[in-house]
């Protein structure tokens, strides 16, 4: 099995997030984390929406 290492990953997805948002306006960087929060709500209710249609086959 392979070892996950969670610490280098979290550095270097901190890093491309700073690199991409650090010139940034407050007001940039706030539209921008909204776009990626409405994003990341879209596909969890996909996923959810997905996933309760393929249980009730299940029954």
């Amino acid at each position: 099995m392979e070892t996950i290492k969670t610490v280098k990953m979290v550095r270097q997805i901190r890093d491309a997030q700073y690199l991409l948002t650090k010139d940034m306006s407050n007001e940039e960087f706030m539209s921008y984390i909204r776009q990626k929060a409405k994003l990341a709500n879209d596909q969890a209710y996909e996923f959810i929406k997905r996933d309760s249609k393929s249980e009730s086959y299940a029954t």
